[in-house]
């Protein structure tokens, strides 16, 4: 179904082609939904894109400030007492873009291969916080796409082309497949994979008062990983990370030093063992300085402990 859409003053105009309601969303954006009824259109080809989910949200603001609060405070280096004096400030949710990935690549041969499955990406350029850049997004716990979401809430469109999303993801596959292809004497490649549909991921941005001082934090609204968070320093814990810092300069240094005088080159040892001292303590250094402390959710440190999904 054709879509009647005009650019003005940097924004796209779109007339819905179900309910005739106008809407307008940023220019260079790849997909546009209608918050009147909910029909997804892909803005280049102006037609009606079927396939758009959500993903449930399993968290409500004040369960998202409980577990952002009471995480904090179990930060090694943050204040005491952090939940009993603690108050919410705001809550935001936020509904991310997704395209949902159909990798579908199989190898023609009497004893071929096939690779079938489906995968979500992130489909905006510049995430509102701080979102690690493999975060794993499900595919599954969605529903179809009900426009009551888009009230009250940070609704992003994607501005992503679907391409190059699609060509990212399967190029491992496609690699495997090229490979396994090439040992059967070149067998014949077929590869369907596309895009399966556009989603929107809930994300709850939670800001928190302690004292006179407002701290932020991130959740997953579906399963509850925190991603980001702000919380107040410990003096104790200011003090421990100075003493860790200065602690492995001091190391570095005098290690470099060691290994310099056993090389008849003493100060370029302490050269060199200065700047990997740096190096390796300025970040604790730094935070030792600040009032505010940091965590930021890092998939691979996580190992065993991150959420399946």
């Amino acid at each position: 179904m054709a879509v009647m859409m005009r650019e003005k003053e940097g924004m796209v105009e779109i007339r819905c082609p179900y309910c005739g309601a106008e809407y307008r969303v940023p220019r260079g954006s790849v997909y546009a939904t209608c918050p009147y009824c909910g029909t997804t259109v892909k803005i280049s080809e102006q037609r009606v894109e079927e396939k758009h989910y959500v993903f449930r949200l399993m968290i409500d603001k004040n369960r998202a400030y409980k577990d952002i609060v009471e995480y904090a405070e179990q930060q090694w280096n943050s204040v005491r007492g952090l939940v009993e004096k603690a108050s919410m400030n705001k809550a935001v949710l936020h509904y991310l873009p997704l395209y949902i990935i159909r990798i579908n690549i199989r190898v023609e041969a009497e004893e071929g291969r096939e690779y079938k499955k489906y995968v979500s990406a992130l489909a905006m350029k510049q995430p509102p916080f701080p979102l690690p850049p493999d975060y794993g997004f499900p595919v599954r716990g969605k529903d179809t796409f009900k426009p009551s979401i888009i009230k009250n809430t940070r609704y992003y469109m994607p501005d992503i082309p679907p391409s190059l999303i699609v060509s990212r993801l399967k190029a491992e596959y496609l690699e495997e497949a090229k490979e396994f292809a090439e040992a059967l004497g070149g067998a014949n490649i077929v590869d369907e994979s596309g895009m399966e549909g556009v989603a929107h991921y809930p994300f709850w941005e939670i800001h928190y008062r302690y004292k006179d001082r407002i701290y932020r934090g991130v959740i997953d609204g579906a399963d509850g990983t925190i991603v980001y968070l702000e919380y107040p320093l410990s003096t104790t814990g200011r003090i421990m990370t100075l003493s860790a810092g200065t602690t492995i300069l001091l190391g570095c240094t005098g290690l470099g030093a060691g290994i310099g005088v056993l090389a008849a080159h003493p100060l370029l040892g302490v050269a060199a063992g200065l700047i990997s001292g740096i190096a390796g303590a300025v970040r604790l250094l730094t935070a030792s300085f600040s009032i505010i402390g940091r965590y930021r959710y890092n998939p691979a440190e996580e190992g065993y402990l991150a959420p399946i999904r």
